[in-house]
């Protein structure tokens, strides 16, 4: 972790924002993970509620300050304020005032959804999510844009607080000098007896898995779900020569001429059932050279430039720069996770490597040659 490391305590939150202030003083104080920012995502009436409890001046609330007081925290290094406490907007854009209905559930998903790609789309931020607050809808989104969107650094929680400190309106955090509460029979509890746990939630990271789109340009909730639901699908590989296009699962796409030619040649090699090939191979260069005649005319410049440059065999200054953009195109296409499922790969280490298409995500009987339906059927 950098000095320039952005950290950021993301909280779902309604009408409790305790959940704020104790999710705050477990990291901050417990565990010595003090955020730069805390972003809040809630409704209207929610956000009055942080305003009013956590920040405002009155002195009986302003419980974030007064926690921060407590324990030599500095308010002012921490980006908490009006501006990072999101609230939910419906299709209109008008803010909603709860969360009652589906269509104000989808909004909710959705912007939930927004905020967490933008937070993870910093490379220099580290994200600690909360689930503890809000409707229960809003935690399960807030955990699964997180499994979507989030990175190693990354991580999910929820706050456990003891009774009857949980449920408490006056409760918290424990402050430094205890204080007596009195719970609903008017019997009264030392705040000092309080127990705070930060529960860690493993979740499983499917970023790696997602197509370069999502990544960069996001998605509302359905279309994240569709499209992440799609790539996790079992490989497939057509190869269309008339169009030089690759549907890999249910992305596409075209290739330079060269390139595509040298992927039809691992490609048949897999279905053919060969082994790794080295470059120095016999007969490498004529395997290439009949593949290419499959995608250029044999009587074209193309084409004998080609027979030319490897009158004399394969070399490794031919194969490994055309595998590497076939790789990176490929990686930019689908994702770095699902990418590995199509790519060539590398057998053995230097100067003996050999090199094949995957062979164990993709096997002979997902491979065929033909037309690319684009209909994805």
């Amino acid at each position: 972790m950098t000095a320039s490391t952005r950290r950021i305590l993301l909280c779902a939150t309604g009408l409790s924002p305790q959940i704020v202030t104790e999710t705050l003083y477990a990291l901050a104080v417990q565990d010595g993970w003090i955020p730069d920012e805390i972003h809040l995502i809630t409704t209207v009436e929610g956000k009055q509620h942080a305003l009013l409890r956590l920040l405002e001046d009155d002195p009986n609330e302003r419980h974030f300050y007064r926690l921060c007081e407590d324990y030599q925290l500095d308010a002012s290094a921490i980006r908490f304020n009006a501006d990072t406490i999101h609230v939910i907007q419906g299709r209109t854009g008008e803010p909603l005032e709860d969360i009652r209905s589906r269509a104000e559930n989808t909004a909710a998903a959705d912007a939930i959804m927004t905020i967490v790609h933008e937070l993870t789309a910093d490379p220099d931020s580290v994200i600690h999510a909360s689930i503890a607050g809000g409707r229960k809808t809003m935690g399960f989104f807030l955990g699964y844009a997180m499994s979507l969107f989030g990175r190693e650094q990354d991580r999910l929680s929820h706050v456990l607080v003891s009774q009857p400190f949980e449920t408490h309106l006056q409760f918290y955090y424990p402050p430094k000098q205890p204080r007596v509460l009195f719970d609903r029979n008017n019997k009264p509890h030392k705040t000092n007896e309080a127990e705070i746990t930060l529960a860690d939630i493993p979740y499983v990271r499917l970023r790696g898995h997602l197509d370069r789109g999502l990544l960069t340009e996001g998605a509302n909730y359905s279309d994240a779900v569709r499209r992440t639901q799609r790539s996790l699908q079992p490989a497939e590989l057509v190869l269309d020569a008339a169009s030089r296009t690759l549907r890999c699962g249910d992305k596409t796409l075209t290739l330079a001429p060269t390139l595509f030619a040298f992927y039809v040649w691992f490609a048949r090699r897999l279905l053919d059932g060969n082994p790794g090939i080295h470059w120095s191979q016999t007969g490498a260069a004529d395997e290439f050279l009949a593949a290419y005649a499959t995608v250029v005319s044999p009587y074209s410049g193309d084409y004998a430039e080609a027979e030319r440059s490897l009158a004399k065999g394969m070399s490794r200054e031919f194969l490994d720069p055309k595998k590497a953009k076939i790789n990176d195109a490929l990686r930019d296409a689908l994702g770095p996770a699902s990418a590995s499922d199509y790519q060539i790969q590398d057998l053995g280490k230097l100067p003996g490597t050999r090199y094949k298409l995957h062979g164990l995500a993709l096997q002979p009987e997902q491979v065929r040659f033909g037309a690319v339906d684009y209909n994805g059927k």
